[in-house]
């Protein structure tokens, strides 16, 4: 896990002094609670209008927000009265020291966009059955970056996952999945008329990741192509359907390292003697995902050698 070390002073009103552990904002994120809009739509942002408000937060032992500081550009700034409401009542999953709740101060930020472009002409969508063969796919690409490039298909049967780029584990992998599951996800997309929305939403910028989510019901497919929609008004359910992709397929484990990923390689009868075996532990070690780097070890990957800094022998006078 990401995470700050240092420790800053807090001032609260009367003057108690208290210290408070300081977290940046990727460790914040996997705190969050939902709801917990980052990406919130406000009437009379233009399309491609960037405004961020950067936010650093006091959050209590119990993982309430007892504190809000904003800062960001002027056109920001005057809206940051209409969203501060919304922004205390965020919660998160308490952060810890020495597995102790602490009060922490995060790093957040939160994008305003324009107001979100909803179907206005409803398309209709295929009938789910009890036996309908259901397919949903997600694919991120490559950005200017470190973004993580892969494709993850869930179905009926199974989870493939196909890791290509600033992934922990590159190349391809199976999962079992609970059929129930799938068919529940497929409805989420059809009750939010996922059918009638437009097939893209694309941002005018570049060197962004595209995102790319389909939805086949018994041969009936429906395609978005996701980038930077949100500035464009892309509804915020489609980023929603999203994340309920990964987080079905658990595609965290490819992608970040996280526990499990050792028992579906296993699962996947990998060779952790092999090359691709010790490209995942390097990466899982740079990551820090000292849970995941010890089972590798413990399932045959070699150890890393120790870098040996290259020599520098004087120059001959």
């Amino acid at each position: 896990m990401l995470r700050r070390s240092i420790v800053f002073a807090c001032v609260l009103s009367g003057g108690v002094i208290c210290n408070a552990a300081s977290f940046d904002y990727q460790v914040a994120q996997a705190h969050e609670i939902k709801p917990h809009r980052r990406i919130i739509p406000m009437a009379g942002i233009r399309p491609n209008q960037d405004i961020q408000i950067h936010l650093k937060l006091t959050v209590s032992p119990l993982g309430d927000v007892v504190g809000a500081e904003a800062k960001g550009d002027t056109p920001g700034m005057a809206l940051w009265p209409q969203v501060q409401n919304e922004i205390r009542q965020w919660k998160f999953v308490p952060f810890e020291e020495g597995r102790k709740a602490v009060k922490a101060e995060v790093e957040e930020y939160v994008d305003l966009v324009q107001p979100e472009r909803l179907p206005t002409k409803h398309i209709a969508h295929p009938e789910l059955r009890p036996d309908s063969q259901v397919a949903i796919t997600l694919e991120r690409s490559q950005c200017y970056g470190r973004c993580p490039n892969y494709k993850v298909t869930v179905s009926a049967d199974r989870v493939l996952f196909e890791g290509q780029l600033f992934v922990v584990a590159v190349g391809a992998y199976t999962d079992v999945v609970v059929p129930d599951k799938v068919r529940m996800l497929a409805k989420r997309f059809l009750t939010a008329d996922f059918y009638s929305m437009e097939d893209s939403y694309q941002a005018q910028v570049t060197d962004m990741s595209a995102y790319t989510l389909s939805l086949t019901i018994d041969g009936h497919s429906k395609k978005i192509i996701d980038y930077v929609g949100a500035s464009v008004g892309m509804p915020a359910v489609i980023k929603d359907l999203e994340d309920e992709v990964d987080a079905l397929a658990g595609t965290n484990r490819w992608i970040d390292g996280d526990e499990g990923l050792v028992q579906v390689l296993r699962d996947n009868h990998f060779n952790f003697q092999s090359p691709a075996a010790t490209a995942i532990l390097k990466e899982a070690t740079r990551r820090g995902k000292s849970v995941t780097v010890r089972q590798l070890l413990e399932a045959g990957v070699p150890p890393l050698l120790p870098t040996v800094p290259s020599a520098n022998p004087r120059p001959a006078k």
